[in-house]
């Protein structure tokens, strides 16, 4: 199953997933991800093109770049001005630079996440000092060695309503995901509720059946 990487963060924030869960998630990830862009310049262009800074050291969060939190699907094409590579009644896929790498997420028709998949092997290092210049020192940052992954990095710039996470594996920049906690965990509560009527359900027919 596919894990949004906004619950992946959320879990990393409280602890609550261990390397080995986290890497099995960033798996789930990469796998679904359109990885790699054309050079450092753009990465850096798009990675910190999403938001402003209040002070600095301090993240005020409002949406990715022209599109803010709530828009409708229309408001958002309109607002970022990309070409749509795919849509979805939760997700639009959107083109950075000629390729499939931006995705927006809506919950009930209202924008609150949007996930840029870095194409290309960029450095790790090089995209995380261009977040720390623009955001100031990430509120968390963890490195580790996982098996048949290499070196894993996740940093997340957090402001209790709002959030930026970046991930790394193998010295190389994966995505950063920029989203609105509320609007993310009113997303997870009812994608978590659905999940258990579908289990229930299942269930139920199981026991009719026998």
């Amino acid at each position: 199953m596919f894990l949004r990487p906004e619950v992946i963060m959320k879990n990393l924030r409280h602890n609550a997933y261990s390397w080995k869960a986290t890497a099995a998630a960033w798996s789930c990830i990469a796998i679904a991800a359109f990885l790699g862009i054309s050079s450092l310049t753009a990465v850096a262009q798009e990675v910190a093109a999403g938001v402003s800074v209040a002070s600095p050291g301090r993240l005020k969060l409002d949406g990715y770049r022209a599109a803010k939190w709530g828009m409708s699907p229309s408001q958002v094409k309109h607002a970022l001005k990309l070409k749509v590579s795919s849509e979805e009644s939760d997700t639009i896929w959107f083109n950075v630079n000629g390729k499939k790498q931006l995705k927006c997420g809506f919950f009930h028709g209202k924008f609150y996440s949007a996930n840029y998949y870095i194409k290309g092997e960029e450095s790790a290092t090089d995209v995380e000092a261009t977040l720390v210049k623009k955001y100031g020192d990430p509120t968390n940052r963890r490195e580790s060695e996982v098996a048949y992954v290499g070196k894993m990095l996740t940093a997340d710039w957090d402001d209790g309503s709002n959030a930026i996470w970046f991930m790394a594996s193998g010295g190389l920049a994966k995505n950063v995901l920029y989203t609105n906690l509320k609007i993310s965990r009113m997303a997870s509560k009812e994608e978590g509720a659905a999940k258990k009527q579908r289990e229930e359900k299942k269930k139920k027919n199981l026991e009719e059946g026998l």
